[in-house]
């Protein structure tokens, strides 16, 4: 038994971060972490117009199994590796974030 939390390093899959930089609005996440996107509905319907909706369905299949991940890990989720730039304290922390 172990009394320390294991960190998941999260691999954000490359599919889902091309859809994510399209996010970023003031900054890049690599620098500013999630502050800098723009998760808002009309961006979202932004996307899918110059991308089309096989691109945003795409990135929903992606992030639902990213979800499956972060939900099953019961300690800190640190995503810095592939220039996301950011991490959470808990495992719930980072599934509110991406189930924005």
């Amino acid at each position: 038994m172990s009394f320390f939390k294991k960190r998941l390093n999260l691999q954000v899959p490359d599919e889902l971060m091309s859809i994510m930089h399209y996010y970023e609005d003031t900054c890049v996440m690599g620098c500013c972490g999630i502050g800098c996107l723009d998760l808002s509905p009309q961006r979202a319907v932004d996307g899918m117009m110059d991308h089309g909706l096989e691109w945003g369905e795409h990135g929903l299949t992606a992030l639902d199994a990213l979800l499956q991940v972060v939900s099953k890990h019961s300690g800190s989720v640190d995503s810095d590796d592939n220039g996301f730039g950011d991490s959470w304290e808990s495992s719930a922390q980072a599934v509110a974030f991406y189930a924005v």
